[in-house]
């Protein structure tokens, strides 16, 4: 208010000058800076500007006139300058500006005294506010770039600086005009906006309700569209309660934040738990896109969090607060009271956790300031929770602080602090607020955030607390984290001297860990509560890092680990490992000094076992340890303490030797030691009535220890049977001297007993077969397999856990104890059952499948820890049926077979309607068919068992996959199949273009009776939709692939009684148009043909049964977890053995080396090429090139597949010929002249021959040599029309030419060439079975001839890759029907290596 009366004040002192005063002083307004009467006046003249009477403005500035106008306030004084005042100095320069003159006078004062330094001998030179007045004059001329210049940001809506942006902010607020202030450019707009509504909403600053109208104001116009300007529009609504108005902007801001307002949201909803998951999610975004684990986001949203987790109240949720608290409090940049309040929370969790007092916290007691009115509620709320005493002071300032707020419309902050006064009974003034509070049907937050409670119930909680969290620490123990410390034992090969070293690992994809890397010691020293990897056990040897502080101007702390104590707290630390073997596990066990009493001769030695690592014996030494190795992976830490350095201080390094007389002294010596450490004596015990003798037990004590998933095991003797030292079987003193419960005893060991039980172990348990007397198992299934082995032999020895928790093992689980039962599921049938235990618990099939489906094993882990052993044939039984069948026990009626198979010999409880799906299958396997009297043609004996198999699947009501080899009759076998189905109606063939017509040949060959129609052959759509829509029994339609998926519609609205897909590899993609519309055919029957059923992938598969057998493979995602994935990725033999239950009765194939014994020879031979040295040129400068624009693209995965393939398609051309890609080069093929050679001898010799190529270029150019030769010759590609091919098959079968030239892909199949007996592949393609399937051309029945088979290679270039991974590449079809091993997809990085340089 005082500043406004003031500014009225100026204004009228400044309206009774004189117009050229007046103008004057703007003009002085405008230049903004301090400057000298001599550089004003240079102003002045470069404007040229006059009186009314004719006076230049530059005249009328002398001494006299400055001193009025300083004696009136309108300008101020800085040594020799002067300066407008800075009250009026914005309404004179918008004056200014409104009268249009404002940039003139801009203009002149640049160019009379430049704002910006100038380069001077002695360095840069600038006048005081220089820079201020830059950003100033591109405010008034709203120039966004200079702004933004000036501010040192890049971005329009990108927050600068508060010493940067404040005075931006102060000459748009001296005074606020929101009008002149609209015309701003939104961007300019914004910074002032957002500087002032952040940093003044800390302290309520007077009149901020101005600033949130406009933003409310823009954000109506449609103006706020940047997510940081929402951001700042959704803070300022929370801030004043409006949380009806928050949520459905949040999408529009940027997720880290969004997801931060959500939590601030949340919170006041008092939706505690939606509040800390909110955070948590948008915590791991900011720490997956900063790469840093450790980190918290800051800001209000941060406080909230942190609210919410105290006001959840569990151990752990209080100590993730105080670990989000920490963090803050070291990286804020936030304002001072932001600080404080991450401070006073930070004291107050300590005292909720017992660790402090409420009177010791300094932020509870600190004085309260009017520009902290956050940190002021939160001081008060935290009086109040922890029953301390609010002071008057405190009440005070919140009350001021509460009005203030609800003046500014900040309301949700007068609510709550109404709430909190009214509860402290201080809210007389603030009735008003907590009448509207009311109105709004406010929920106040903080009062009740934690129930007031006295100091002695705060510690009582706080014990309570403490079993929580050992038991919350147990459970995260147990939980599979994504990065974990390690450490490294590091041991040097010469001293023997240990070490360990901090590594910080990160889980792999396939469960595996990385190598890691170091962390530094001096982190785990500083950062050691911030470092969430840490746990309990990694905090214990963090313990033994020692600070030592370096000196003098560069001095730096170093940091190292104490040895001794450092060893000493990684005792049984499950995660120690070998520096020169990270793979191997390392154990620490604790030990201690043994007297060893050794006989040789007529000596006694008294010797320490194991020797300190001592120079010699030292008196008054109170304590020593040493590490020493004692196995390939164990260390064992002696602890030496005073008796025994005494000891050692009388042996000595080489022990104390006496003459065997003295023995009965030495019986004395060692009887009176005796309780201070174990001895091992060659020499007995001697008669000593103060200690006991006792038998010695010989049976073997197995000590067991889970070890992450597997387990631990060791060997040992206990001689004692109430406790006592551990041996290793048949090692060490047969007399052995032990104090147990203060009691001295002695035994004597039959070692020969103990190594001979040792024997029996080894033999029982073959797993265990060495001498160490330790294993570490970490296979899990291993593991569990000894464990069940040790259980069954525990009558001859003791099993015990004496560290860490047991496992407890089931005996094995047969199919005995399984009842099955069996229902109608819809049109489906349901499986079900349950497992009864020996000691009568039942688990059910549903939870029996899901713990399957967590296990690799026979081993099921249950909820209560213990673990289920289940015999390896019940294991099979049911891992088949949870393959079979969904989450549900649901499973496809065609899978009956499968499962009435792995039922047999169970308990299974069925109901008629199984009863008579199992008849069903049984009567189509009994079926006899009859071949049909007017099949034209004499079956083969194995065509007759095809053709018996067809019809016994379509009796069933099932699907067929024909999938013999080619050239043995498939499409025979499937005509007299729908001879036989023909009277009941129509019957649809699918078929590649090429082999459209050879149906039509052969269905008038050897089914007259059928009435075929060739569907490519109809024109115009009229006569399409009649053949379609008036089809009936024994009709035939014959149609494309091509057709099919143009006219798909047509064909879905037909119900078909037979279909037949033949080179049904056409339809292998599902995601074709091509697929969808052969699934959305109708048909009683449906059938495939195929030589090669799956060529890459067993998706292929999976869409042919889809097409078949709809449903009996699951959906795609199922069947690429349960069978596809595990098959292919893994080699999982025993997944892929039950799908081959599974599709067994529906595919039918035999290979021709199996049926056709007359067949000649094939013979095959692979050619290669050695390129010449121009070509070797080409090659190696396209595929540098290709490598190089692949690896400086930075394109994703997908359009860097499709540019790998097309880089590796252009060297494929340039190995076939130079000419295909470097048409003006003129280098010859080397390739070429190889096939010319190759032709000549052929031709030479009346041989006849395929020629294929994937390439139709590559086949013109053969085509050139073949016409400059004057070989007559056939030719097919794609592009040739279906009659053309028939007349160029029959013509080559007649005799008429020598080569016939063929594209791969059209003519790779479906054709009868046999009049060929060699084949030649000019270029290798990806999948062998293609080439095969093509070569089959002329090595099918009809053959007279040994076929010969000649592959041209290129050697040394990608095409040798290509052949070689034809040797790696297994037959996926032959794996599911053979049990052969196979490969999945190629990679972009397997492509990538085609083209590297590497091998």
């Amino acid at each position: 208010m005082l500043a406004q009366d003031s500014i009225h004040t100026l204004i009228q002192n400044y309206k009774k000058l004189g117009e050229a005063d007046q103008r004057i002083l703007q003009v002085l307004s405008v230049i903004f800076q301090p400057v000298t009467q001599a550089d004003l006046k240079k102003v002045l003249k470069e404007l040229g500007w006059a009186s009314e009477s004719g006076q230049l403005l530059a005249d009328r500035v002398n001494s006299l006139q400055k001193m009025q106008w300083f004696d009136a306030g309108l300008i101020v004084e800085a040594e020799d300058c002067v300066k407008c005042s800075p009250l009026i100095e914005e309404v004179l320069t918008r004056k200014m500006e409104a009268d249009g003159v404002l940039s003139e006078v801009v203009n002149a004062a640049e160019h009379a005294i430049p704002a910006r330094p100038y380069r001077d001998y002695g360095g840069y030179v600038a006048a005081q506010g220089s820079e201020e007045r830059c950003l100033r004059n591109a405010l008034y001329q709203n120039d966004v770039n200079v702004v933004l210049s000036e501010l040192c940001i890049d971005e329009p809506f990108e927050s600068a600086d508060f010493s940067l942006a404040m005075p931006l902010v102060v000459m748009c607020s001296t005074p606020f005009e929101p009008k002149w202030f609209s015309r701003r450019d939104i961007a300019i707009q914004y910074q002032v906006l957002n500087t002032y509504l952040t940093y003044g909403t800390p302290s309520i600053s007077p009149h901020i309700s101005t600033y949130y109208d406009v933003v409310e104001a823009l954000y109506s116009e449609g103006k706020i569209t940047h997510p940081n300007f929402l951001r700042l529009l959704l803070e300022q609504r929370l801030l004043r309660g409006a949380v009806d108005d928050v949520e459905p902007l949040l999408v529009g801001v940027d997720l880290v934040k969004g997801l931060g307002m959500l939590t601030w949201l949340r919170f006041l909803q008092g939706k505690t738990d939606e509040a800390i998951t909110s955070y948590q999610l948008g915590l791991k975004a900011y720490r997956k896109e900063t790469r840093k684990r450790s980190v918290y986001t800051t800001g209000l949203s941060s406080i909230f969090y942190v609210l919410a987790l105290i006001e959840s109240g569990t151990a752990e949720h209080k100590k993730e607060a105080l670990k989000c608290l920490q963090f803050v409090d070291q990286d804020s940049d936030e304002d001072g009271s932001y600080v404080q309040s991450v401070e006073l929370l930070q004291e107050v969790l300590m005292v909720l956790e017992g660790k402090s007092k409420a009177s010791d916290c300094y932020q509870l007691q600190i004085e309260l300031l009017r520009e902290a009115p956050f940190f002021s509620l939160l001081q008060v709320s935290a009086c109040y929770w922890l029953g301390e005493e609010v002071t008057v002071t405190q009440v005070d300032m919140l009350v001021e602080c509460c009005h203030a707020a609800f003046t500014e419309k900040w309301y949700w902050y007068a609510y709550e602090s109404a709430a909190l006064l009214q509860r402290l009974d201080k809210a007389d003034s603030c009735e008003e607020i907590l009448t509207q509070s009311q109105d709004a049907a406010f929920l106040p937050r903080l009062v009740d955030l934690v129930e007031p409670t006295s100091s002695w119930e705060i510690a009582l909680g706080a014990l309570q607390d403490i079993c929580q969290k050992e038991s919350d620490t147990a459970t995260k123990t147990d939980e599979v984290s994504e990065t974990r410390i390690v450490w490294m034992v590091e041991k040097d090969a010469y001293s023997g001297h240990c070490e360990l070293a901090p590594r910080q690992q990160k889980r792999k994809k396939n469960g595996q860990w990385t190598k890691g890397r170091a962390v530094a010691l001096s982190r785990l020293y500083q950062e050691r509560d911030q470092i969430e990897d840490l746990t309990e056990d990694d905090k214990a040897i963090c313990e033994a890092i020692r600070e030592e502080v370096g000196y003098g101007y560069y001095g730096r702390s170093s940091y190292y680990l104490d040895p001794e104590k450092a060893f000493a707290a990684a005792v049984d630390h499950p995660n120690l490992y070998w520096a020169d073997r990270p793979n191997t596990r390392v154990e620490i066990q604790r030990g201690e000094p043994e007297l060893m009493v050794l006989q040789d001769g007529k000596k006694i030695t008294l010797q320490l076992s194991p020797i300190p690592n001592l120079d010699e014996p030292r008196e008054g030494l109170l304590r020593h340890s040493m590490v020493q190795q004692e196995g390939p992976n164990r260390l064992r830490i002696i602890e030496f303490n005073r008796q025994h350095l005494h000891i050692f201080t009388i042996v000595g390094h080489k022990g104390l030797t006496v003459p065997l007389k003295a023995k009965a002294q030495v019986l004395d010596s060692i009887a009176a030691v005796a309780p201070l450490l174990t001895i091992h004596s060659d020499i007995g015990g001697g008669e000593n009535s103060s200690i006991d003798v006792v038998d010695a037990d010989p049976r073997l004590h197995i000590h067991l220890q889970a070890v992450g998933d597997g387990l631990k095991a060791e060997c040992y003797i206990q001689p004692f049977s109430g406790g006592g030292p551990l041996f290793r079987p048949g090692e060490g003193g047969a007399t052995v001297f032990a104090e147990i419960e203060g009691k001295r005893f002695q035994t004597n060991r039959d070692l020969p007993l103990e190594a001979a039980n040792r024997a029996e172990l080894w033999e029982q348990c073959p797993a265990l077969g060495d001498d160490q007397g330790e294993w570490l198992l970490d296979d899990p299934e291993l593991a569990l397999e000894v464990l069940l082995q040790l259980q069954e032999m525990q009558e001859s020895l003791v099993l015990s856990w004496p560290k860490g928790k047991k496992i407890r093992l089931s005996r094995e689980i047969s199919k005995d104890h399984f009842h099955v039962t069996v229902g109608k599921k819809r049109d489906w049938f349901e499986l079900g059952g349950e497992l009864t235990m020996d000691d009568g618990d039942v688990i059910a099939m549903s939870q029996l499948m899901a713990l399957m489906e967590k296990s690799s094993g026979r081993f099921l882990h249950l909820e209560n820890g213990e673990v289920l052993a289940l015999t390896r044939d019940l294991q099979h039984r049911l891992d088949a049926m949870r393959r079979f069948s969904d989450d549900d026990g649901v499973f496809h009626p065609l899978a009956s077979h499968a499962i009435d198979e792995l039922t047999e010999g169970m308990d299974v409880r069925e109901n008629p309607v199984w009863h008579q799906q199992i008849e069903r299958i049984n009567q189509a396997q009994e079926l006899q068919p009859v071949i049909p009297s007017t099949l034209q043609a004499e079956l083969r004996e194995y065509q007759v068992e095809g053709f018996n198999w067809l019809a016994r699947i379509a009796h069933w009501g099932a699907g067929a996959c024909l999938a013999d080899d080619m050239g043995l009759g498939k499409t025979i076998q499937a005509l007299a199949l729908m001879l036989t189905r023909a009277p009941d109606g129509p019957a649809l063939v699918l078929a590649p273009t090429s082999v459209c017509m050879n149906w039509m040949d052969e269905v008038a060959r050897f089914a007259p009776t059928l009435k075929p129609v060739y569907f490519g052959g109809l024109l115009g759509a009229e006569n399409r939709q009649q053949c379609l829509s008036s089809v009936g029994a024994f009709d035939l339609v014959v149609c494309t692939y091509g057709l099919l998926q143009s006219e798909a519609e047509a064909f879905a609205g037909v119900q078909w009684h037979t279909i037949v897909a033949d080179e049904a590899q056409a339809i292998k993609n599902p995601a074709t148009k091509r697929s969808k519309a052969a699934m959305a055919l109708q048909g009683d029957f449906k059938m495939v043909t195929t030589g090669t059923p799956i060529e890459n992938h067993l998706g292929e598969l999976w869409n042919i049964f889809r097409f078949i057998n709809p449903g009996l493979l699951g959906s795609l995602e199922s069947f690429g977890q349960l069978f596809s994935g595990p098959i292919e990725n893994d080699n999982d033999a025993e997944a892929r053995q039950h799908l081959k239950k599974l599709i067994r009765p529906f595919i039918l194939r035999r290979l021709k080396s199996d049926v056709l014994t007359e067949l000649p020879s094939r013979t095959e031979i692979t050619l290669r090429v050695q390129p010449s040295e121009e070509e070797s040129v080409m090659y190696e400068t396209l595929r540098r090139q290709a490598m190089d624009r692949l690896t400086q693209s930075g394109e994703n995965a997908g359009q860097q597949h499709i540019r790998v393939l097309a880089e590796i398609t252009r060297l494929r051309l340039a190995c076939c010929n130079p000419e295909l890609v470097l048409p003006d080069a003129g280098i010859e093929s080397e390739k070429l002249k190889a096939f010319e050679a190759v032709l000549d001898e052929l031709l030479e010799n009346r041989h006849k021959a395929l020629v294929f190529s994937q390439f139709v270029g590559h086949l013109s150019l053969i085509r050139k040599l073949l016409d400059a030769k004057g070989v007559h010759y056939q030719y097919l590609d794609g592009s040739t029309p279906a009659k053309k091919r028939k007349q160029a098959v029959n013509e080559f079968q007649a005799g008429k030419g020598d080569v016939f030239l063929i594209s791969l892909k059209a003519g790779g199949s479906g054709l009868n060439l046999t009049a060929a007996d060699y084949v030649l592949h000019m270029d290798p393609w990806w999948n062998p079975a293609v080439e095969d399937q093509a070569s089959d051309r002329a090595h099918r029945m009809g053959q007279q001839r040994p076929v010969t088979i000649y592959r041209f290679v290129m050697k040394g270039t990608i095409e040798d890759k290509i052949v070689d991974l034809h040797q790696h590449k297994r037959d996926l079809a032959n794996s599911l029907l053979e049990g052969s091993e196979m490969s999945g997809k190629m990679s972009v990085g397997d492509m990538l290596h085609l083209i590297s340089e590497e091998d």
